[in-house]
């Protein structure tokens, strides 16, 4: 049993490796190095690395069922940590040139939370009138966060919301 799962894990990473499911995708590169610059380049890299659907498919192996059915509808992963400071003096020009380039890109914002402390900031794309993405952005003063879910997610966030125990019989996906 044991020699069978280092098998099944060793394939597993050198079907990462050899598919290249670990790297993030050239539109979050793109996304991150504006963020980076906007930020005055007070960041550095701390963990970066994506999860595609081989790498899901994995994942769902270990997890919970009742997480199956969330994880059943995300398709792709993609994360971004980086370490610094910010001092927050600058939050809401940062928020503006973040923005615009999002804007740039076709993402829409419906979440944005700004304060000294922090900025966050959750936009989203459609595809085919459903939720299809959603791009994360979470500075504090030592870290900035980047998160952005592929599927979909309308059956994500229903699956979810059932989970808590309000099921929602009669909602449309």
């Amino acid at each position: 049993m044991y020699r069978r799962r280092i098998l099944i894990l060793s394939a597993f990473v050198f079907s990462l490796m050899a598919s290249g499911c670990y790297e993030v995708s050239r539109n979050f590169s793109e996304i991150e190095n504006e963020i980076l610059l906007s930020a005055g380049s007070r960041y550095f890299e701390d963990t970066e690395f994506a999860l595609g659907p081989v790498s899901m498919n994995f994942v769902k192996m270990f997890a919970d069922d009742d997480d199956q059915e969330i994880i059943r509808n995300i398709s792709s992963v993609q994360i971004g940590v980086y370490k610094g400071r910010n001092d927050g003096k600058n939050n809401r020009d940062l928020f503006k040139r973040i923005n615009d380039k999002m804007e740039t890109l076709d993402w829409k914002c419906f979440v944005r939370e700004t304060n000294p402390d922090e900025l966050t900031l959750i936009y989203y794309k459609n595809k085919n009138e459903k939720l299809y993405s959603m791009f994360i952005i979470s500075i504090n003063k030592n870290e900035l966060s980047l998160v952005q879910l592929d599927g979909d997610l309308n059956r994500v966030i229903l699956a979810s919301i059932r989970q808590k125990g309000n099921p929602l019989h009669d909602m449309d996906l």
